[in-house]
């Protein structure tokens, strides 16, 4: 039987609406160790380094079952080497969860508080560490993150990144500098979260803890991507959008939490407008008219937090 779309769309920042391509491949249910699940999983590793602006040559994607905290702590537990400090960018849970796997692996950190309202500036990070020759790694957590990965355009070897983690509903993928794992190997602290064991199970075509329906969804989520004419046509879509919901927001009394040339254009958060407001009415009122959202919290403060990928138009 053929599944349906929810007539509703997800306004939420996670998990958003997705394409009905998509909910049809996650029926599918291919053997891992079939030849034609192989080759797919290999296309879809090559091209999320395509995504995020990588060569082969010197990186390579490792996918994972799992939470968000599962990619934290993969990354942080298997290519941070003993006797070395992580400067980690604190501006909100996901950077705070950070910190908590970093101390209980035993890893040496220092935070850079920031808080959720400000982003912190490249020039102060550059001080801290000139001043700091001791930290040779930064882990910044990019708060939208696991739903803004294919939405933006990213050269991640201008930039210098040498790990780019991002989770989807169905899992999680990280891309790594080849050297940055292959030196890993025997540190992973959980034999669960090794990326190095997941990057040669995979290139030697044995991997068998994925789900299969994940992987085969993730497939049809690129080639929608390419469908719709890659990350930058999507970026280009969802800032329009970001426009659009902002204004109306603003227009209904909403604040933002932050200032326009700090907003995401694919997760905007906005202060209650005042102590009598009901987000439970507003998310009636929404539901009725088939937008679906959820409560959210940044630093004890209660927000509505949206999403401009489910898609925002007029209507």
């Amino acid at each position: 039987m053929k599944r349906q779309v929810n007539a509703c769309r997800l306004l939420t920042p996670g998990p958003v609406s997705i394409e009905a391509s998509v909910l049809e491949a996650m029926t599918c249910c291919p053997s891992p160790a079939d030849a034609a699940f192989i080759s797919m999983m290999e296309d879809v590793r090559s091209r999320l380094l395509r995504v995020a602006g990588m060569r082969p040559a010197e990186y390579a994607a490792v996918l994972m079952a799992g939470p968000c905290a599962f990619a934290l702590e993969a990354a942080l537990t298997t290519l941070i080497p003993e006797e070395s400090r992580v400067l980690v960018v604190c501006n909100g849970a996901r950077a705070e969860a950070a910190c908590r796997m970093l101390a209980r692996a035993d890893i040496a950190f220092e935070k850079l508080e920031t808080g959720f309202e400000q982003a912190a500036g490249a020039a102060e990070i550059a001080m801290l560490l000139d001043e700091r020759p001791d930290i040779p790694h930064v882990a910044v957590v990019h708060v939208d993150a696991g739903v803004s990965f294919r939405a933006t355009s990213i050269d991640a070897e201008a930039l210098g990144i040498d790990v780019l983690l991002s989770v989807a509903d169905c899992g999680l993928k990280g891309v790594s500098r080849r050297n940055i794992l292959e030196s890993s190997e025997g540190r992973a602290r959980s034999v669960s979260l090794d990326l190095f064991e997941g990057l040669r199970r995979q290139e030697a075509g044995i991997e068998n803890s994925l789900p299969p329906q994940a992987v085969s969804a993730l497939h049809a989520a690129l080639d929608a991507l390419d469908k719709e004419g890659g990350s930058a046509v999507r970026e280009t879509s969802c800032r329009a959008a970001a426009e659009k919901l902002a204004a109306g927001m603003i227009r209904l009394g909403f604040e933002p939490c932050l200032e326009e040339d700090a907003r995401s254009p694919h997760v905007l958060s906005f202060l209650h407008p005042s102590d009598t407001f009901s987000f439970e009415h507003l998310q009636c009122v929404l539901r009725a008219a088939g937008w679906l959202i959820a409560s959210a919290a940044i630093e004890n403060r209660s927000v509505v937090s949206l999403s401009t990928l489910s898609g925002i138009d007029d209507t």
